[in-house]
């Protein structure tokens, strides 16, 4: 049994508004749920550690000042990098299936995406824009990706769903 509360550490996400989707499956079935939400990623980082001793920490007893940093890192850049996808049937009934494309940049960020995915006759998406009935572009929201960031879309397809294979172009 799963615990009633399961959480998720997500990097890489530009601030703004985001939707996610969430897929799992039960363990010894074929089942799977799917969950969306709209959410709003602000800047910030991992909250401090709270201390858990009451011991007051040590006062420095030196007065020479601590050097300060003559250099400082530029925050990385939207990019044209590459990227590369991979997609495959999450689950499967007679003459269709429902597919699932991963994106990852490499080793520059992105400004967008396309997927052309072989093997499957594409008819719905979502996280995505279907153009024609093969290929999948970034949402307005997912174009953005940093350096080895991912992001995932879906698919209804018609066929079987095996034999996918997936080429992504960054743009």
């Amino acid at each position: 049994m799963p615990p009633k509360r399961f959480t998720h550490q997500i990097n890489n996400l530009p601030t703004g508004n985001h939707k996610i989707f969430v897929r799992w499956n039960i363990a010894d079935t074929v089942n799977a749920f799917y969950q969306c939400i709209d959410a709003y990623i602000t800047p910030g980082g991992n909250p401090a550690p709270q201390p858990t001793a009451t011991t007051p920490a040590p006062q420095p007893t030196a007065t020479t000042p601590a050097p300060q940093p003559t250099a400082t890192t530029p925050a990385p850049q939207p990019g044209n990098g590459a990227c590369t996808a991979t997609v495959r049937a999450a689950n499967s009934w007679g003459s269709g299936f429902q597919g699932e494309v991963t994106v990852k940049a490499g080793s520059a960020a992105i400004n967008g995406w396309k997927v052309t995915v072989n093997g499957a006759t594409i008819t719905q998406a979502w996280s995505s824009t279907l153009s024609g009935s093969d290929t999948l572009a970034n949402a307005e929201w997912n174009g953005k990706l940093g350096a080895g960031a991912s992001t995932t879309a879906g698919f209804i397809a018609s066929g079987s769903g095996s034999n996918l294979s997936a080429t992504c172009t960054a743009s």
